[in-house]
């Protein structure tokens, strides 16, 4: 996409988006989670530790998330807290509330997860924040997206870090060239996205990018499935990525649709490793230890997402050598 040039870039900042003391500017052109730009100032720009964020008052949702992660990043021993709670620096009105998901049918999806959020329990406690939530489908949200999640992870532990961009989309489903949504929940009308969207930027000299979109609902198939190019999810959200580019790089990059191989066994690693001492789970090779219990689980055993599981193994030996034995439902 053609970009905004600086003069320009910060008068729309300064027009339309809904700065706090604690976001300005300048601050955004060094921050880490930006590294490759700002996709929209249009809205609340939103700075925390683990992430940033635009946050729409109209909406009441991130119209994107941002975020740095790095192999430390997920050694963190920080637990998962569950304490969702309206933004403190959104004001009343223009956020969403808990009672807006109470008995909504739509799960408070996380676009930073939580599981990426262990560096600290400050990062973590923050992730759980509103403005970091969408409404979203339980048949996605504890599908697909989660084992998108986890690949991620996977991915990132072998790369030693990653860029993540991810957000909700409003598409135009009824033809009449306005966004759509599935509905909207609440006395504050939080909009429903019709789909969700997530892009894996990993910096190994010319950057390489794979982008998923994927439907508010249980999706049929894999993740595989779903993979298109970054410039199709641009086209239906109006944002610009990767705009620190140049623009011959950019636009080149955006339209690529990469294999799929080189996001599932890029260079340091194989989901089918078969390295002594190694047992590769069936969504990556990570295991999670119930730092409590001290019991290790693969990523689909249905206590993977407890409170404690918050210690990640690469394999099964590094596991036992910490002193955790296996789960006996999931038998890793």
């Amino acid at each position: 996409m053609k970009k905004l040039t600086p003069i320009l870039l910060f008068l729309l900042f300064f027009c339309t988006s809904q700065p706090t003391a604690q976001t300005d500017f300048k601050s955004t052109q060094t921050n880490e989670h930006l590294y490759w730009g700002l996709p929209s100032i249009d809205g609340q720009v939103i700075i925390r530790e683990g992430y940033a964020l635009l946050h729409d008052g109209n909406k009441k949702v991130p119209l994107w998330v941002s975020y740095h992660l790095t192999k430390e990043h997920l050694q963190g021993t920080a637990g998962r807290t569950d304490n969702f709670r309206p933004d403190p620096k959104i004001s009343p009105g223009k956020r969403a509330e808990l009672s807006d998901y109470y008995k909504s049918g739509y799960d408070r999806g996380h676009m930073a997860p939580a599981g990426d959020m262990k560096r600290s329990k400050k990062v973590m406690s923050e992730s759980f924040y509103l403005s970091n939530i969408c409404p979203q489908e339980a048949g996605l949200n504890r599908g697909n997206w989660r084992i998108l999640e986890e690949k991620i992870r996977v991915f990132t532990l072998a790369k030693g870090e990653s860029w993540i961009i991810t957000g909700p989309v409003f598409m135009d489903i009824d033809g009449d060239g306005n966004k759509d949504c599935l509905g909207k929940i609440g006395s504050n009308f939080v909009w429903v996205p019709t789909h969700y969207y997530k892009i894996i930027i990993a910096k190994n000299g010319e950057p390489k990018v794979i982008s998923f979109l994927m439907p508010n609902r249980k999706p049929a198939g894999d993740i595989g499935d779903y993979q298109v190019p970054v410039d199709s999810i641009e086209k239906i959200t109006g944002l610009d990525f990767l705009n620190k580019l140049p623009d011959d790089i950019e636009n080149k990059i955006e339209a690529q649709k990469p294999s799929l191989a080189f996001f599932l066994s890029a260079a340091s690693f194989s989901p089918t490793s078969t390295k002594e001492g190694t047992k590769q789970t069936s969504s990556g090779g990570v295991y999670h230890g119930n730092t409590k219990s001290k019991i290790f689980h693969s990523p689909n055993c249905r206590y993977y997402n407890c409170k404690n599981c918050t210690r990640v193994f690469n394999s099964r030996k590094e596991a036992i050598k910490a002193g955790y034995r296996s789960c006996k439902v999931c038998s890793p």
